[in-house]
């Protein structure tokens, strides 16, 4: 018999997101993992798959509440092959465990392989042999495999665990399940499907992971998938396409910013970006800009944050170009003017200044060994005086801050005393 199906794992459906600012957003990323489980149905239909298979943690938890298990039926309900779900580690099979109370509601062809028993009934001429977890459990769950059988049908392993000889190098008794994947690859199946690796890997030529449908953290290298696999007979090498299944998008950007136009470029970049209300940013900015081109990137950023999916900014560093005459314009104190200058000079002045002028201003204010201020109130001092090493560091923190200031909005010219 021909075969095709489906391999998909690591669902986690209810996950939270608490990284995730905006509620909105949030609610969304919950919902696009049903959302994924949907399309997995119209890549079946599609592909004409015989039926998919889940290799463990189908949900987030074995805690979450009957809203999402009845969401995750829902969306079983619309795919019209068999699904066979894997209990994983985050959903271990476990009586009114999620897997437990999700049987029997999304339809008959949705089958919980919870035990160690091989699946023979689903599809004819086709055996699936299923490894299951169970709370606390530790080791692999496969290890109750012998070599397979050789009967003219196809024999399939459903399997969740990690790389047991990798957790073993890093750890002296590793967590968990660990699988023993160059034993997996020499008993003979005609194809391993694995979860746990939330990016596509081929381990063997029959043995792989399929990555999970939506991605939820930056470490993941190439999640968003599920493989299509296609075995002509018992025996056969199996034929494997990567399918694209997730729709949000997560994108890394490191740039230099040197002038205005490479300002302008950025933006053009990631206007250009599709489905942008679906894309989680990350931005990491730095160069040397005019304080002007300064104060419209923190404008635009703070657009960008409400038109995205969400934006992480991790760095925002930029220094004043010695020619920038913005410093001139602004009604300085001329303590601040001779240190701004100085600084400005060095190529000092950039957003690192800013965010330290809290801690610096802070700190002057407290520190019990500073001098009191003894002038009397009214008296002008000597405004071309040279500043002491004290009122160079209080100076230093009243810039920044008014550097920041000066960003957030346009500035005015102070009242007259």
């Amino acid at each position: 018999m021909a075969l095709r199906f489906l391999h998909s794992a690591d669902w986690q459906l209810g996950r939270e997101f608490p990284q995730v600012t905006d509620p909105a957003m949030r609610a969304r990323l919950h919902d696009q993992r049903f959302d994924a489980v949907r399309r997995l149905g119209e890549l079946a239909a599609r592909h004409d798959a015989q039926l998919v298979l889940v290799a463990g943690d189908v949900f987030e938890s074995n805690m979450v509440g009957e809203g999402v298990v009845q969401q995750a039926a829902d969306a079983l309900a619309e795919i019209r092959v068999p699904v066979l779900l894997l209990p994983g580690n985050h959903d271990p099979a476990a009586p009114e465990g999620a897997l437990d109370r999700l049987r029997g509601r999304a339809g008959d062809h949705v089958h919980v392989l919870d035990t160690d028993d091989p699946a023979r009934d689903v599809i004819e001429g086709l055996v699936v042999h299923p490894c299951p977890l169970r709370p606390g459990f530790h080791g692999d769950p496969t290890a109750h495999l012998g070599p397979a059988p050789r009967d003219g049908r196809i024999h399939l392993v459903l399997a969740h665990g990690g790389d047991r000889a990798l957790a073993q190098a890093v750890q002296d008794r590793p967590d968990g399940a660990q699988l023993d994947l160059t034993r997996l690859g020499e008993l003979g199946y005609d194809y391993v499907a694995l979860g746990d690796w939330h990016s596509v890997l081929e381990v063997a030529p029959r043995v792989w992971y399929p990555s999970t449908p939506e991605r939820y953290t930056w470490k993941e290298r190439d999640p968003g998938h599920a493989l299509l696999v296609e075995i002509e007979r018992a025996g056969a090498q199996p034929q494997i396409t990567t399918l694209d299944v997730g729709r949000s998008r997560w994108v890394r950007l490191r740039e230099t910013l040197l002038a205005p136009e490479d300002f302008a470029a950025l933006r053009a970049r990631i206007d250009a970006l599709p489905e942008l209300s679906h894309t989680w940013l990350r931005l990491s900015l730095s160069g040397s800009l005019a304080l002007a081109t300064q104060a419209d990137l923190a404008s635009w950023l703070d657009e960008l944050a409400a038109r995205c999916g969400q934006l992480d900014v991790e760095r925002l560093e930029f220094s004043v170009p010695p020619d920038d005459d913005a410093l001139d314009e602004l009604a300085l104190d001329p303590i601040l003017h001779s240190v701004a200058k100085e600084l400005l000079a060095a190529g000092q002045i950039d957003a690192a200044a800013a965010s330290a002028a809290p801690e610096l201003d802070d700190h002057a204010a407290a520190d019990p060994a500073a001098p009191e201020d003894d002038e009397a109130p009214g008296d002008d001092p000597d405004p071309y005086a040279e500043p002491i090493p004290g009122d160079r560091a209080v100076a230093r923190a009243a810039l920044g801050r008014l550097l920041q200031a000066w960003r957030d909005a346009e500035p005015s010219a102070p009242e007259a005393p």
